[in-house]
């Protein structure tokens, strides 16, 4: 028996080094020769060996649990939709769940994920049920604190929370929240990276909540709304800091997600918590703003701007922030008229394509461009504030012609004028006509536009008079 089972683990390593082959012959064989050893019951377990012996290659190891993976999916349980007959024998199974999880803590970042995926995919068929142990595990290695460890059982809970059934979320939210709380907050021991995971985590359960609280009225109340005082403290704490190891862009932007959550799905729930922490995102806005070019490109921080625009928009849309966002609007469309601003790189390419200029103005599909961004949420703002978008808009446009003022010696003053003339212009018709004559002014607008734009080196500026004429 222990001879026939070291000839199937090499014969089953012999395949895997053949798959991985420059020859499409011998690709083509190991691909045969592993169809054929898969239908043992021991094939699992095989790769399971393969993938914790540590002597193997890298790309032999990472093979085997991709492979894994798939078998899972085919032969672990016969309601699969893709089961393939035979089903893998519960002895099999329990070797197999008793071995892998070590593997988790594994040196290599791409066999910890691997493994992840092997692991939560198993999860799919056998938690609680047959593999109730599994969260204690899981818990265990992030408790430890092993960076390595933590990674890997985050990045198993990242894959199950995206497929957590309502049975199985009440009995996961109170062991795996405080722990996520602690982990985020803990800039010390982890990672951005692996910090930047707990919201993840977050956005899956909350959107999960809020789909059982259809028919579960109080599961938000249980399950949710006692953790987030904890997560919005800790996450206050990290967008305030400057970008830096403890707190970069990319963990900021994961922040942002799970406050765009938040609002979208419990917006009357959230709103007692989140008055505090709209003036942190506020004034992560204004930083962000001060230190980069409107596409986002120089910090890259594209990203993180277009979710900010996102929150903010998703704040507007909602009565019960109308307090709170209406006493915004007039600093908002101030800020959004510097994000419009044309970029050198934007310039030159339109400088070079002049036809470019028009294309990528009026081309509704482009979503990328801080600045497109930036003119659809003006939109959003002036379609659900039509009694506040008119004394906002005008102050906004002479407080930026004022201060121009000060730069004309720059040679990039025309910019600010055309991000101006560019928002006139996108607002309807009927709006821009009452801002002009209400606020700004027919004579003032039309004096100054003759005089510095008309006259001006900038032809952007030109392009934009002609556009709001």
């Amino acid at each position: 028996m222990e001879a026939r089972r070291i000839e199937l683990k090499m014969a089953l390593l012999e395949s895997l080094r053949g798959i991985l082959s420059d020859s499409q012959h011998t690709r083509q064989q190991g691909e045969e020769h592993l169809n054929v050893i898969e239908m043992t019951p021991e094939f699992g377990i095989h790769l399971t060996d393969i993938i914790i012996d540590q002597n193997n290659f890298l790309a032999i190891r990472q093979l085997a649990a991709v492979v894994l993976k798939q078998y899972v999916q085919t032969h672990w349980s016969s309601t699969s939709d893709k089961y393939v007959v035979p089903e893998t024998p519960e002895w099999a199974k329990r070797t197999v769940r008793e071995l892998l999880p070590n593997t988790l803590g594994d040196q290599s970042s791409l066999i910890r994920s691997s493994v992840a995926y092997a692991i939560s995919e198993i999860a799919r068929w056998d938690w609680p049920e047959s593999w109730p142990q599994l969260f204690e595990v899981l818990m265990g290695f992030i408790i430890s604190s092993t960076q390595n460890f933590v990674h890997g059982a985050m990045k198993v809970l990242t894959e199950l929370s995206d497929n957590m059934t309502d049975n199985q979320l009440p009995q996961l939210i109170p062991i795996m929240f405080p722990e996520l709380i602690r982990i985020f907050k803990d800039e010390k021991s982890f990672s951005s990276n692996i910090r930047g995971r707990t919201t993840q985590i977050l956005n899956s359960c909350v959107t999960l909540i809020y789909a059982m609280s259809d028919l579960e009225k109080t599961a938000p109340d249980v399950l949710l709304f006692p953790y987030v005082p904890e997560f919005l403290s800790a996450f206050s704490v990290s967008l305030l800091q400057p970008d830096g190891p403890h707190s970069d862009f990319l963990l900021k932007t994961n922040v942002v997600k799970t406050l765009i959550c938040f609002t979208e799905s419990f917006p009357v729930e959230m709103a007692p918590h989140l008055g505090s922490v709209i003036s942190v995102v506020w004034d992560l806005f204004r930083r962000i703003e001060e230190s980069t070019d409107s596409d986002g490109e120089k910090y890259n921080i594209q990203n993180l701007v277009c979710h900010l625009f996102e929150f903010f928009s998703a704040l507007f849309q909602h009565k019960i922030y109308k307090s709170i966002v209406s006493r915004m609007v007039d600093d908002l469309i101030y800020h959004l008229i510097k994000y419009m601003l044309i970029t050198e790189e934007q310039a030159d390419i339109w400088v070079t394509y002049p036809g470019r200029f028009i294309e990528d103005e009026v081309d509704d599909t482009i979503t990328s461009s801080v600045r497109i961004l930036a003119v659809n949420l003006l939109d959003t703002i002036a379609h659900l504030n039509k009694s506040k978008i008119l004394e906002s808009v005008s102050k906004a446009v002479r407080k930026h012609f004022d201060e121009v003022e000060a730069i004309k010696s720059s040679p990039f003053w025309w910019k600010v004028h055309e991000s101006c003339l560019l928002v006139l212009g996108s607002l309807n018709a009927d709006v821009t006509i009452r801002i002009v004559q209400q606020y700004i002014g027919n004579d003032y607008l039309l004096n100054y536009i003759i005089q510095t734009d008309v006259q001006s080196s900038g032809t952007f500026d030109k392009g934009e008079c002609n556009e709001l004429a």
